[in-house]
């Protein structure tokens, strides 16, 4: 019986790519295995997003080229053959296959070869038909990927250098996707695209119409929304969760920067006015629903001033969760060549930020003490010896996590929960004597 060895690094776009890809390794007959040393195959996804993910890509590589055997084939896939082509290929002479995110589809017959070199720069592959994949980030919680590209230009950001433009995926394929997933016993589907927001615009889809249908499928489960893109139309998206039967009150909307003149220089398409105007509306209209941010320091027309600005805002708008990270010029943005804040300043920044937000996030935990919440059970903790699980604020990977005591659980099962006690990020909890919760 042959073997293949899976190794996926970066975002959750690229966990579903790895997902096709096994999907159709799995039907050569191929079994997936955690024993590097002795697979036939060895399948890496790679990201090339900023520095640090570049530098795990090449380390990954390094690691795997040098501990090769002769029966094996390796395939190093994804952003960083999409970035670097031929300097890749030419610098890794042990790896047989190179393909990039537009020739996912090429995987399979390369590696059957035994060799193979399939770089499309600034492309994307995406299904043109169903495709039955597992999740391989729990079996409880999976990702919908909508499309994959982006046709924004972000001075800071090389997706569309690497991914191309963006691409939506048929709302039929999308659905069908779904329907798999929930048979199969995931109980929160993740949907995520690079801008989840845009999906359809490329093709005269409907977000609304595709967020509907799969509301409309049966089944006690979670849809919860990330990647949105700060725009007039998240409006009319949180009234559609709000309203909806199987919505997570949960909204992931990266922001980037709050000043005026560190907008401009990213090329971000609005203004503060905006920000303050659209996150009011959202506190306002949907104090029910979890917001999420990420942050982006030391890009380049960052002043103190600037900085100062955005740690107000962030202070007095007290998000739920946030992320934040410092800027990594990429070659081939626009703002690869403009003066920036040093490295040190961006990453002291950075930290300045998770300080501000590891405080704001243990006050809001605290305020949820003595409600009752519905929670997705799904591991057990053998070092604290104890179950956890999230609850529908909190995002797979990102996020806390909610852990649970003095009860009985099963691992995919949601269960009502009073929260006892809480921490910075995470809460405790037990199970609830009545069905009522709160969220």
């Amino acid at each position: 019986m042959k073997t293949v060895a899976v190794i996926t690094l970066g975002c959750s776009k690229n966990r579903v790519d790895t997902e096709y890809v096994i999907s159709g390794i799995k039907q050569e007959g191929f079994v997936i295995t955690n024993d590097i040393e002795k697979a036939d195959w060895i399948f890496i996804n790679t990201c090339s997003f900023i520095e640090d993910a570049r530098i795990e890509s090449i380390d990954t590589i390094l690691q795997i080229s040098e501990n090769k055997k002769e029966f094996q084939t390796v395939c190093v896939a994804g952003c960083l053959p999409s970035r670097y082509g031929q300097e890749l290929k030419d610098g890794f002479p042990e790896v047989d296959v190179f393909a990039g995110c537009g020739n996912l589809d090429k995987v399979i017959e390369m590696m059957r070869s035994g060799h193979g070199y399939a770089v499309t720069r600034s492309d994307s592959w995406i299904p043109d038909k169903f495709i039955r994949r597992e999740s391989s980030l729990s079996p409880y919680t999976g990702f919908l990927k909508i499309s994959e590209g982006c046709s924004r230009k972000c001075a800071f950001c090389a997706i569309p250098s690497i991914r191309g433009p963006q691409k939506s995926i048929s709302p039929d394929i999308i659905v069908s996707e779904a329907e798999s997933l929930l048979s199969q016993g995931v109980k929160e589907l993740v949907v995520i695209a690079q801008d989840t927001t845009m999906y359809g615009t490329d093709k005269g889809y409907s977000l609304i119409d595709l967020l509907q249908r799969i509301d409309n499928i049966d089944g006690d489960f979670w849809i919860r929304l990330l990647y949105l893109y700060p725009s007039k139309s998240v409006l009319e998206i949180a009234k559609t969760i709000s309203t909806g039967k199987h919505f997570t009150p949960y909204l992931d909307i990266p922001l980037q920067h709050t000043s005026n003149s560190v907008l401009k220089f990213m090329k971000r398409g609005y203004n503060f006015s905006f920000v303050n105007d659209l996150f009011s509306k959202l506190r306002s209209d949907f104090p029910e629903i979890f917001l999420r941010t990420t942050i982006l320091t030391g890009h380049p027309g960052e002043s103190i001033t600037d900085f100062r600005e955005l740690k107000r805002f962030l202070e007095t708008f007290k998000f739920n969760h946030l992320g934040v990270f410092p800027y990594s010029p990429e070659e081939g943005t626009q703002g690869y060549k403009l003066s920036c804040p040093s490295r040190k300043s961006a990453i002291a920044r950075a930290r300045s930020i998770m300080e501000l937000q590891k405080n704001i996030s243990r006050d809001l935990l605290a305020g949820m003490k003595g409600q009752k919440i519905k929670v997705l059970v799904e591991d057990y903790d053998e070092e604290n010896m104890i179950v956890t699980g999230r609850h529908s604020g909190q995002a797979p990977e990102t996020d806390g996590l909610t852990y649970l005591s003095e009860g009985d659980y099963l691992a995919g099962s949601f269960v009502n929960v009073v929260v006892s006690n809480t921490s910075e990020y995470d809460l405790i909890g037990s199970l609830s004597s009545n069905d009522d919760i709160n969220s």
